[in-house]
């Protein structure tokens, strides 16, 4: 595995770790702030080009 690799796959399961953290938090607390990690993972892997 690459090194870009390895820092997406690092990202992504911070990301998931963050959106688990949210939700365990409340539905409240989950609708409203894991729509910005939701769109910050998004914009990482949409931007880092082909893999």
């Amino acid at each position: 595995m690459d090194e870009h690799t390895a820092e997406l796959l690092l990202y992504v399961d911070a990301t998931l770790a963050e959106m688990e953290e949210l939700a365990s938090r409340g539905r409240a607390s989950y609708d409203s702030d894991i729509a910005v990690a939701r769109a910050c993972q998004h914009t990482i892997l949409d931007t880092s080009g082909p893999a």
